[in-house]
């Protein structure tokens, strides 16, 4: 069977058609207003021919009379400097900002500094405090078990002499 494709004609109509309805005439608009027949490639060449012989309306913008092009242009660089003194005082105000933040970051940077160091060296202090705390504690210990088995008393006699000897050395 044969097919008869979609004429220059049907497309030329069916764009009048999609343009008196108010929309730009387009190769899916064409094609819906055919039913979803026809080639895209088909109706876009008929579509070429149909935009070309349209009459390209031009229209003439009115001279605007000498007076009120110049009050027009004198308003517009008025605006246009008023808008740029405007940007220019937001740009000056910000950049004084972004100094004032720059030098509070700046002293941030040296305060977080010098709370490293002393962090490090309390944690130096603590690490010393600790070991001598360790130290004292296993000499302690040692003090004990040597006068336990110096005087070879039981554990009462023993711990009542370790804190005699723990009490002497503090003195």
């Amino acid at each position: 069977m044969v097919r008869i494709g979609i004429t220059k004609e049907q497309v030329f109509q069916a764009a009048e058609y999609v343009r008196g309805a108010g929309e730009t005439p387009t190769i899916d608009r064409i094609r819906v207003q055919l039913g979803n027949t026809g080639s895209p490639n088909t109706i876009h060449k008929h579509l070429k021919l149909w935009k070309s012989s349209q009459l390209q309306v031009r229209r003439k913008t009115p001279d605007l009379p000498v007076n009120l092009a110049l009050a027009l242009i004198s308003e517009i660089e008025k605006q246009a400097a008023a808008a740029r003194f405007e940007a220019e005082s937001e740009a000056t105000e910000s950049d004084a900002t972004a100094d004032r933040l720059a030098e509070v970051g700046e002293l941030l940077e040296v305060e977080a500094d010098q709370l490293r160091e002393l962090n490090a060296e309390l944690e130096t202090a603590r690490n010393t405090a600790t070991a001598e705390a360790s130290a004292q504690a296993r000499a302690d210990q040692n003090i004990k078990t040597a006068v336990r088995k110096r005087s070879g008393c039981g554990g009462n006699s023993a711990a009542k002499h370790s804190t005699q000897l723990v009490l002497k050395s503090s003195n």
